[in-house]
């Protein structure tokens, strides 16, 4: 009868495990539903609030860093020479956006003709828009442009002529107001940004992690001959955006 012993002890034992697991599903249902304050924190928890506290320390000394770049690089856009195909504006025309077309034969930058101070007619400055200064706002902004001279101009000659920069504006004498350049045309080129030893900022990630396994209870509870059953789970994890080096699991 020493087999029937043996058997019995084991399905106490499944029996035994059993309870355990449905008491430690319990405590994790009650776990979910209670608020965060009040809570004993995990390692996991303590873990993750020493990397957000990192992750927020870090954007805080990057703020005035990304401040002060903002700066430069607004300074640099400013005086960029203007080319062909350039971004213009004015406030007063029904359809602010124009156009600098380069009509004078000048070297080229980026491949365009480099627009200098002697663009200052309808057929450079293109607006398809129509002027609300004008009666009922129904006159062509092309019909009724009259313009000064460019302001702000570029200490480089171009064919004995001065450049435009994107600061450059030129005033229309009938709307009494200044066109300005809001894009020079150029396209930026990427820099060389050397990331050693830099702050690390908030990361996205889009973690996918799906079960492979069908059924992984009772994981590793002896059935009744004693042996394992299901001791690991497999499961597949799929990351769509920030780069993972690491992953660390707590279970």
């Amino acid at each position: 009868m020493g087999w029937l012993n043996k058997f019995g002890n084991n399905k106490y034992s499944f029996s035994k495990n059993l309870k355990k697991i449905e008491k430690r599903e319990q405590e994790e249902r009650e776990w979910a539903t209670t608020p965060e304050i009040g809570k004993i924190a995990t390692p996991f928890q303590r873990n993750r609030s020493k990397i957000n506290q990192l992750e927020n320390a870090n954007v805080k000394k990057l703020e005035p860093i990304r401040e002060e770049r903002k700066e430069q690089v607004k300074g640099q856009e400013r005086l960029k020479l203007v080319i062909d195909g350039a971004i213009l504006e004015c406030s007063l025309c029904t359809q602010p956006k124009g156009i600098l077309k380069v009509n004078f034969d000048t070297p080229s930058t980026q491949e365009k003709r480099t627009a200098t101070e002697v663009e200052t007619t309808a057929t450079s400055l293109i607006f398809n828009g129509n002027c609300t200064k004008s009666p009922n706002s129904a006159s062509p902004c092309a019909s009724v442009m009259q313009t000064g001279s460019w302001k702000n101009t570029g200490l480089l000659k171009v064919q004995e002529k001065a450049s435009l920069l994107q600061r450059s504006t030129i005033l229309c004498l009938y709307g009494r107001t200044d066109i300005k350049i809001t894009d020079s045309g150029q396209i930026s080129e990427p820099e060389v940004i050397k990331t050693e030893n830099a702050p690390v900022t908030n990361l996205e990630y889009d973690l996918k992690i799906k079960i492979l396994s069908k059924d992984f209870v009772p994981l590793g509870i002896p059935n009744f001959k004693g042996k394992t059953e299901n001791g690991t789970i497999i499961f597949e994890i799929v990351n769509k955006k920030a780069e993972v080096n690491n992953l660390v699991f707590y279970i």
